[in-house]
């Protein structure tokens, strides 16, 4: 966020004090001490306290070179924008998390070198789910999976009035996804992964309930972005 004529406002999610805002002094005009601000990165960030202030001071960023080119595709910003937005929105301030703060590495490392994969940002989700305690029993079900009731979280064996459709194989889905490393997710084809975005896409409308800044530039991109089915999702199970 941009202050006075040079100066910007940070947020930053740091491994091991969770999330806080810094105040980067002359950090418009310091491409050295403050590479790539105006973009999502990761790095190793030099932080000290302001006497009077809330705001810590952000002296210097040391940012991974494997972002770097994050910047210069559209799509793949939007991607770690929307990693970056959703951390933003879900995390208290000033509470360590660091297993959520290796996954969001993990994420942007992925993205950078893997590209804009749809499966990725579903499994991120999924992953991001089950650390804060939010992720419905993908195993109490009473017989193969049918619906999902996004009012209650949870997945249904038997066919209810207001559920969303949701099948066995997107259940099996989910569930691979939540054991398998960032690194090494399987295929799935799209149909399956629309299907999957409907946990999410729940428990975004229960927490947040407010429209994605990443979503709205997502869709300015055009058609055919992966996102859209899950805040779908969001709208109908309101």
């Amino acid at each position: 966020m941009p202050y006075r004529d040079a100066d910007l406002i940070v947020h930053l999610l740091v491994r091991g004090q969770g999330r806080l805002s810094a105040f980067a002094r002359g950090a418009k005009k310091s491409r050295r001490r403050f590479p790539v601000l105006s973009a999502p990165a990761i790095g190793r960030a030099a932080l000290r306290e302001r006497r009077g202030s809330e705001l810590w001071e952000l002296t210097e960023l040391d940012v991974d070179p494997v972002v770097l080119g994050l910047a210069a595709d559209p799509r793949l910003l939007g991607h770690a924008a929307y990693l970056t937005e959703l951390c933003e929105r879900f995390l208290p301030e000033a509470e360590p998390c660091p297993e959520v703060f290796d996954l969001v590495c993990a994420a942007f490392r992925e993205v950078a070198q893997a590209g804009a994969r749809t499966v990725l940002l579903r499994a991120f989700e999924l992953q991001l789910l089950r650390q804060l305690g939010w992720l419905p029993d993908l195993h109490d079900v009473e017989g193969p999976a049918v619906g999902f009731d996004a009012d209650a979280g949870r997945l249904l064996g038997t066919v209810s009035a207001g559920a969303a459709p949701f099948t066995e194989g997107a259940r099996r889905a989910a569930l691979l996804l939540l054991e398998t490393p960032l690194t090494a997710l399987p295929e799935v084809d799209p149909a399956t992964l629309r299907i999957v975005s409907r946990i999410f896409a729940a428990a975004l409308a229960r927490h947040v309930g407010r429209p994605l800044k990443s979503v709205a530039f997502l869709r300015s991109l055009g058609p055919g972005e992966p996102l859209e089915p899950g805040i779908a999702a969001t709208r109908s199970s309101r």
